[in-house]
């Protein structure tokens, strides 16, 4: 459920980001565009596309918003969908320190429940939900400061990009982290 609430509070400050982006000399038709369909990806293309066409945003902060549509559709939107649409199964007394314990159904033909199933080979359900629910929250919290700061650009610093968490961090190449430096 945490991951759920995490990923529905990121979605409701993307289309924030995607009203202003949008930037339509009446602000709820950004909002209309934005919930005509209820699909998520479609909806993180359509601020895509939004941001490659903005004439309100810096390069740098079109950068900053693709950087964070980037770790959504790369790792994040996979897990979310993994956890939330995978069956699951029970078992009792797998582990020592509990009587019942649910991991995905690895029986069920489903891609996501197979998905999920060899990730948790390597780490365990109960972390991979954690961090992907941290990396929602990340993620919400910068594009909500990235909503502020394009709403009253004169009171606020552009934010930096966060620090991701420890499982969703890459190892980049030798003079390939950037940080932000929109303003």
């Amino acid at each position: 459920g945490q991951l759920a609430i995490a990923w529905n509070g990121l979605h409701d400050r993307l289309a924030k980001l995607f009203e202003l982006v949008v930037n339509s000399p009446y602000r709820e038709m950004g909002i209309s565009v934005w919930h005509s369909t209820d699909n998520d990806f479609a909806q993180r293309k359509m601020l895509r596309a939004a941001v490659g066409r903005s004439k309100k945003l810096r390069s740098s902060q079109c950068d900053d918003i693709l950087w964070m549509l980037n770790r959504i559709d790369e790792t994040l939107r996979h897990d979310r969908n993994d956890v939330i649409h995978s069956p699951y199964m029970h078992i009792h007394g797998l582990a020592k320190l509990s009587r019942l314990h649910i991991m995905p159904n690895f029986h069920s033909e489903t891609p996501r429940a197979k998905s999920l199933f060899n990730k948790t080979v390597m780490v365990d359900l109960a972390e991979l939900i954690k961090e992907a629910t941290k990396l929602a929250n990340v993620l919400g919290d910068f594009a909500d400061d990235m909503f502020r700061t394009i709403l009253n650009p004169t009171e606020r610093a552009w934010p930096r990009r966060p620090e991701l968490p420890r499982a969703h961090r890459k190892k980049n190449p030798k003079g390939s982290s950037r940080q932000s430096t929109a303003k």
